[in-house]
């Protein structure tokens, strides 16, 4: 699998409100990744991991993987997975049209590299969105393999009157964190980066995996829909007189742009940002 290089800046585009809230809370959201704006993503994520499992039970006469692909398909691990996204251009039409408010909205620049040392105390990591069938397809298929050494790791365990459930439940998790990886190609403009946050939710109190009852899951009206969220790092950033390494800002192209620079720039200033505003590229041709 090629190595993706990070981009200098990662842009989230949002709007009006998404700007005010991010600023004076140093805080971000994350979505539960079970609903996600586009609701054909994991449609076409369990798709393509049905066809290249299919194709890899088909080659394997000992019979492995199909015994592999029964035992995870029997089994569903109480987890909740929370996600924020980012992308790797900063003058995306459609990008634009979809989260900045279709181009009255705002695009915000961050660090990579501060953004990962904020998130790092709160255990989330950070991956880069597959566009290409091909690797997807690899990928998938890596995530297969890895996954049938830790369930025979499981079993050898097992044998040995070991423990089971950790080393099945992280060859269910290769999978999974692969297949949320895969975005259909026609998305390809949106070079997307996310950060993701894997909660187990357990029901035993005793245990020491940190649970869901740890974190404060808050709610927002998404059109004709409720949806959950979590607000990271945190560990907040202004508690200790620090920010968010926002880098700079773009207004979107449908705005006025002079009138939404300068009072931008004043709101950001108030807030202890210092950085270039400007605004997009894109408003001189603008529909």
């Amino acid at each position: 699998m090629p190595h993706e290089t990070t981009p200098s800046t990662f842009w989230h585009y949002t709007d009006a409100h998404g700007l005010y809230g991010i600023v004076t809370s140093s805080l971000l959201r994350f979505g539960d990744a079970n609903f996600l704006n586009d609701r054909t993503e994991r449609v076409y994520g369990e798709k393509l991991l049905a066809s290249v499992l299919a194709e890899e039970v088909a080659n394997d006469a000992s019979g492995a993987t199909a015994r592999a692909q029964h035992i995870l398909g029997s089994r569903s691990w109480p987890d909740r997975l929370y996600v924020c996204s980012f992308s790797g251009t900063d003058e995306s039409i459609s990008q634009w049209q979809r989260y900045g408010a279709d181009g009255a909205g705002y695009c915000i620049g961050f660090d990579p590299r501060k953004l990962d040392e904020l998130f790092d105390e709160d255990g989330i990591s950070r991956d880069v969105m597959l566009y290409d069938v091909d690797q997807q397809r690899q990928l998938i298929r890596e995530a297969i393999h890895a996954g049938m050494r830790s369930l025979q790791r499981a079993e050898e365990k097992r044998r040995a009157g070991g423990g089971y459930m950790a080393d099945a439940l992280f060859a269910d998790i290769d999978i999974e964190q692969a297949k949320l990886r895969l975005k259909n190609p026609y998305f390809h403009d949106e070079k997307e980066w996310r950060y993701f946050l894997r909660i187990i939710v357990e029901d035993d109190p005793d245990d020491d995996d940190e649970d869901l009852d740890a974190w404060t899951e808050h709610y927002s009206v998404r059109g004709a829909y409720v949806k959950p969220y979590l607000e990271l790092p945190r560990a907040v950033p202004s508690a200790s007189g620090k920010k968010l390494p926002i880098v700079r800002v773009i207004c979107g192209p449908k705005l006025d742009g002079e009138f939404a620079a300068a009072t931008t720039r004043r709101f950001l200033r108030t807030h202890g940002y210092r950085v270039p505003v400007e605004s997009s590229a894109l408003a001189e041709i603008w529909r």
